[in-house]
């Protein structure tokens, strides 16, 4: 909703492409900033947002391409910012810290990953109807399944690798008087799931950098070669009822666009929701996906 678009490639795409132009005939380019695009674009923070172009310069055959991802000196901070959370959650008391999202209180107890900038982006994209069955695979504090219940799913089955985190979601459900409506499962990906339980929506908060790492705290922000993703969408087609939608919140590293070819390759559909930057100190761009389904109609 927020980008200008316009029909066609221009010369330098097909000088640069002439040898696939009938494939091309049916894309979509966002522009580059620059002549009428630029007055088009939405400014964040005194920052032109991040150009997202459906062209064929990254792969002929896919729509999905992220343009301006992070740089080497982007990644080599974001490292070190990563570094000093995950300190941090490890060091949280015993008890836990309460935090404040959206204007409800959450508890969350060390070596859990708490509710973030990304959280917020899912939250505002939570378009769930009444009795709405939810899925929310890596559900950290519970903080997304719970605001799935106030938005109005009936039921919410919420998964996590980390003990530490299936348990914290179970206290803040107390807490907000949900423990019936969210079932909680230690669950390594959808392992927890049985093979006829569908949901009408799936949150799916996955980490976001492919990184290896070496422990929960790690792997909560960390996902090397991308293997979790690649697991779950292998995977969930089955659990997924008819116009389910996946959603996902991911920022802009390198990366990011091997992820989104995967995920075409596996038959869904990707659109992008909404962008935003965290702050002036944090150089990434976060993107919330809607993934669907490509079912056949023939």
């Amino acid at each position: 909703r927020d980008f200008c678009l316009s029909r066609g490639l221009g010369d330098v795409y097909k000088r640069q492409l002439g040898q696939v132009n009938a494939c091309l005939r049916a894309e979509i380019n966002i522009h580059d900033i620059t002549g009428q695009a630029d007055r088009c674009m939405p400014v964040v923070h005194g920052k032109i947002r991040t150009n997202i172009a459906r062209s064929s310069i990254y792969r002929p055959q896919y729509l999905m391409h992220i343009k301006d991802v992070l740089s080497p000196a982007d990644l080599t901070q974001v490292t070190a910012l990563q570094r000093e959370q995950q300190i941090d959650w490890t060091s949280i008391s015993s008890d836990g810290e309460t935090v404040s999202v959206e204007g409800h209180e959450f508890i969350v107890l060390p070596g859990v990953f708490p509710p973030r900038f990304d959280s917020s982006l899912l939250i505002n994209n939570l378009n769930i109807s009444k009795d709405t069955e939810v899925l929310d695979v890596g559900t950290g504090s519970g903080v997304l399944a719970i605001f799935a219940c106030i938005a109005g799913a009936s039921r919410c089955v919420a998964l996590d690798i980390n003990v530490d985190a299936v348990r914290n979601t179970r206290i803040n459900a107390e807490k907000h008087g949900l423990a019936t409506q969210i079932d909680t499962r230690t669950s390594d990906g959808l392992a927890a799931l049985t093979d006829d339980e569908q949901f009408d929506f799936v949150i799916a908060n996955l980490p976001g950098r492919s990184l290896e790492a070496v422990d929960v705290v790690e792997g909560a922000q960390w996902d090397g070669g991308y293997r979790v993703h690649k697991a779950f969408f292998t995977n969930i087609a089955k659990h997924l009822k008819d116009g389910a939608q996946i959603l996902m919140a991911k920022a802009n590293y390198p990366e990011i666009n091997d992820l989104l070819a995967f995920t075409e390759d596996s038959g869904f559909t990707v659109k992008v929701l909404d962008k935003e930057m965290p702050s002036d100190s944090d150089p990434r761009t976060y993107y919330t996906f809607s993934f669907s389904l490509a079912r056949s109609t023939g």
